[in-house]
């Protein structure tokens, strides 16, 4: 089991603290969380572009660039995303351990240093964001939320969510919305930049050797500077729905996208959470699934083919990418094997299979120092949830704990993107 410890540092300030030892690169990665809006989602998402480009210290990103490569190659990374209903803004701090500088110096505080003068002294003029940057990052955040359509099973995932969760918070585009984008000005970034350093709920994921109350004191007297005054983080509603949804719509390909969406009862902190981890596995989770082996090897009916449970929602999706006029007998293959499941229908040979196949992404993730400020962010609310404990939990399953999960999911939506109606366009 992975060793966290959990302390605050400031008002609304926690440092998670994992000490490593095995490798040669120390993390910290900081999270403000605001509650999900599409205006919370874009501005994150243009700020995170924006405060990349420099600082008050670091005018350019070449300027930038040669602090970090001459700090031993350090990394600074900045995005936003969202868990749950909760949106995200993240910057990721990775440097060489200390212990292989060549002179002793101290590369840890000196890449600290640079990622907090990007945070808290963005470059300004006239008091806001430089305006050459301040455009150009709109604009390239602009192509970007219009370039979503290019990838077309990733839009049609982001479609069938926005229909699925239509009136919730989790329907908001994660990466931001074109209406809200256009409303943002330079001035109104610049406001949002300071209303999140006040107000959003931070947690900081340390992985690596420093001393805690070092790192303790490193983030104290940085933060310390901003008067803190967090707003509070509504939790996840789960919801059940009475009526299914079916939704079509239609674009310029050749290849369709079928998404079928249950609700579940669980999220990460739910105590039967790896009940339902393990049906998705059986499902659709891994190669050696039933959707995997049946509706794509022997039936022939996708080009590809998974199922995910997503914790932060509740949320149990499964996809397939499929010739259009396959789509009834896709679903009938599916819910058959959904069928299958919630009968008991399930072999030791795939229920074994099912297990290995989680066990072993949790021990690369419990391998990889990197990924765990993340895996753990997301399961922020779920105390005591840990990759290695959840690899040793899952074995514990049996038959009867996936037929009941499987038993105690709803559907809810089966969205199917596929190409325009020939017959149709002629008629018209």
């Amino acid at each position: 089991m992975i060793e966290k410890r959990k302390t605050a540092v400031a008002n609304g300030v926690a440092l998670h603290y994992i000490n490593d030892l095995k490798y040669k690169t120390n993390y910290l990665n900081i999270y403000f969380s605001l509650p999900l809006t599409s205006e919370n989602t874009t501005k994150m998402s243009l700020l995170a572009k924006v405060i990349k480009r420099g600082s008050k210290t670091f005018p350019t990103m070449a300027s930038l660039n040669s602090a970090l490569d001459m700090n031993y190659s350090s990394s600074i990374t900045l995005s936003s995303s969202k868990e749950g209903e909760t949106a995200v803004f993240m910057m990721g701090i990775s440097t060489l351990k200390n212990d292989f500088a060549l002179e002793g110096e101290d590369i840890f505080v000196k890449a600290l240093d640079i990622a907090f003068d990007l945070l808290m002294n963005p470059l300004t003029e006239e008091g806001k964001f430089k305006e050459e940057y301040f455009e150009s990052e709109k604009k390239n955040l602009r192509d970007s939320i219009l370039s979503q359509i290019n990838n077309k099973a990733a839009y049609a995932r982001m479609r069938f969510i926005s229909a699925m969760c239509q009136g919730e918070p989790f329907a908001v585009n994660g990466e931001g919305d074109l209406e809200v984008l256009e409303k943002t000005d330079n001035a109104s970034l610049f406001d949002f930049w300071k209303y999140l350093l006040k107000s959003a709920e931070c947690h900081v994921y340390f992985v690596g050797n420093e001393k805690e109350e070092r790192i303790k004191e490193l983030l104290r007297s940085r933060f310390e500077k901003t008067l803190r005054l967090p707003v509070s983080i509504p939790e996840t509603q789960i919801i059940f729905k009475e009526n299914n949804k079916d939704v079509t719509e239609e674009l310029d390909i050749a290849q369709a996208h079928l998404f079928v969406g249950f609700r579940t009862p669980v999220t990460y902190s739910h105590p039967d959470y790896l009940k339902f981890v393990l049906l998705n596995m059986v499902l659709g989770g891994d190669v050696s699934s039933k959707m995997f082996m049946n509706l794509r090897e022997k039936m022939s009916l996708c080009y590809t083919c998974y199922s995910s449970l997503d914790g932060s929602k509740g949320i149990l999706s499964a996809y397939a990418g499929i010739d259009p006029e396959n789509k009834e007998k896709t679903l009938d293959a599916f819910y058959k094997e959904l069928d299958n499941i919630k009968e008991g229908k399930v072999s030791a040979e795939e229920l074994e299979d099912a297990k290995k196949a989680y066990v072993n992404r949790m021990r690369e993730i419990a391998d990889n120092p990197s990924l765990l400020p993340a895996w753990f962010h997301l399961r922020l609310n779920a105390e005591g949830r840990d990759p290695a404990l959840d690899a040793e939990e899952i074995k514990k399953l049996t038959l009867d704990d996936v037929i009941s999960a499987a038993k105690n999911i709803k559907l809810d939506t089966v969205y199917f993107l596929t190409k325009v109606n020939e017959k149709l366009e002629m008629r018209n």
